[in-house]
Order: structure tokens, then sequence, then C-alpha cells
């Protein structure tokens, strides 16, 4: 009996793989459960900045690039967790540029903002741009070069590459590929660090922002 590929696409395009979810849930259930509470913390020490923000515009900057990291962030687990490794992990590369700039975009002297509003900002340089001014932001450096390392390999996820094309095949099932969701048993150690990686970095965007609650004359 031949394959039905349009049945296997539209499925693909226009369904909903509950099966993978299911085993996510099912084998990361406190980890699903830690990132939950930890990035509504994240929004909640947001929703304190926003309300500072008036008429200004680089607050307001910050404001939205922080925003970005913690939708992305959520975008990101819940992609994860519905079996789409790839497309979530570029999600994590976005969050971290998002996080990054929004350090960048708190200085009034640096003037990172005025770049943004004039649209001459990469945000691809943003973490060598904090590491290079980690001073002024009073940032601790070996805590950004750890972030630098896991932005690099998300930056990797985001090409072509013997990295990413082990994902779409299954190391339990050798020849097996996959169309779409997967949970593959063999990845278990793999799955654990990506939902850890985002627990950590849902973390890291409160952290930020409880810094730039604080009272600073040098980036206020």
């Amino acid at each position: 009996m031949g394959i039905n590929l349009h049945i296997i696409f539209s499925k693909e395009i226009l369904g909903e793989d509950k099966e993978v979810k299911e085993k996510f849930i099912l084998n990361f259930e406190s980890e699903i459960t830690a990132f939950i509470n930890s990035i509504a913390e994240s929004y909640q020490a947001w929703l304190k900045y926003d309300a500072l923000i008036g008429s200004d515009r680089r607050r307001a900057f910050v404001a939205a690039f922080l925003f970005n990291a913690i939708t992305n962030l959520s975008a990101s687990m819940k992609m994860l967790i519905t079996g789409y490794a790839i497309p979530s992990g570029n999600l994590v590369r976005q969050t971290i540029e998002s996080i990054c700039s929004a350090i960048l975009c708190s200085s009034e002297q640096l003037q990172f903002y005025q770049q943004v509003e004039q649209n001459k900002f990469s945000s691809k340089s943003s973490i060598k741009l904090v590491l290079k001014h980690s001073k002024k932001f009073h940032i601790n450096r070996n805590a950004m070069i750890s972030l630098k390392n896991l932005y690099e390999f998300y930056h990797k996820l985001s090409h072509s590459s013997s990295l990413t094309l082990a994902f779409n095949i299954s190391v339990g099932n050798l020849g097996t590929t996959y169309i779409g969701p997967s949970f593959d048993e063999q990845k278990m150690s793999a799955y654990k660090k990506e939902t850890a990686n985002r627990v950590n970095l849902s973390k890291n965007i409160t952290n930020v922002i409880e810094a730039l609650l604080l009272p600073r004359s040098d980036a206020s």
C-alpha cells in the first residue's frame, strides 16, 4: 500500500500532534511547571518596569525588547514541547538578542536606543556590545560569557548543519526520519538540557529587569 503524502503533510500543516506534546509533559512536567512559574515572574517584573515608561522613548525601547524576550521565550518552550526543536532554538537566539538589546538601550549615555529608533542597530551584535561595556552596566562578565556561549550554540541551530540534521533523524530507530514534530526517547538528555536552558533564561530576564528597576545615575 502506498503512503498518502497528501494526508501526511495535511496533518503536519493543519493538525496538532497531541501525542508528542503529551510525551514531553509526561517526562518533563516539573521542568515545564518551573518555566511557567519563572516566565510569569518575568512578566510581573516587566509590568513594574513598563509602568515607569511615561513619555521616555529610551525606556520604551527597553520595555519593548524585554517584552519581546518574554514572548519569544514562551513561544520557544511551546514549540519545544510540541516537538519542533529547531525553530524553538531559533527563538532562544532571538530571546538572548532581545535581553542584550534591552541592556544596551538602558544607557542614556551610550545612546544605543537612538540607533534602534533610526533603524541603524543590529541586534546580532548586541551580546558583543554588552560584553564590551560590561563595566558600564555593572554586569558579571563571566555570566555574560556563559550567555554568549549559549547564544553561539543556538546560532549554529539557525543554519543547516550536521547538528540541525540530527534533530530530524531518529537515534533509536536508525533510518527513520521525522516529518514535523518528534519525541525521541534517545534524546532525553538533550531535551532535559533544552528545558533547563529556557528556565535559566527566564530567570535571567527577571534579573535584568530587577536590575534596571534599581536607581542608577549612569544608566537611567
